[in-house]
């Protein structure tokens, strides 16, 4: 057999819905012994790389604007970067 695009389309929405529900999970462990911003920071960037095994890095940016509608690319700021196997770094630490 073969596999239509409709079949891989179906199996990354459940990897998508599965991941997702994986992450809130972890998120409601992790982050209800944090005391400070960059402690929940940190929780979700080993998270991240956590549940995506072959990611490298990752990103963690806030908007710098209370209506995120309204951000613009200048309005976010990077305030943690962490490399798998290797330390967080950000402006906060």
């Amino acid at each position: 057999g073969y596999v239509t695009s409709m079949q891989v389309g179906l199996l990354a929405e459940i990897e998508c819905e599965d991941i997702a529900s994986r992450f809130e999970r972890m998120m409601v462990t992790r982050v209800m012994g944090t005391k400070t911003l960059s402690e929940v920071v940190e929780a979700i960037a080993s998270a991240v790389l956590e549940l995506v095994p072959k990611a490298t890095h990752v990103c963690i940016v806030l908007s710098d604007d209370d209506d995120v509608k309204s951000a613009t690319p200048g309005s976010y700021v990077p305030v943690l970067t962490k490399v798998r196997g290797g330390a967080a770094s950000g402006p906060s630490r």
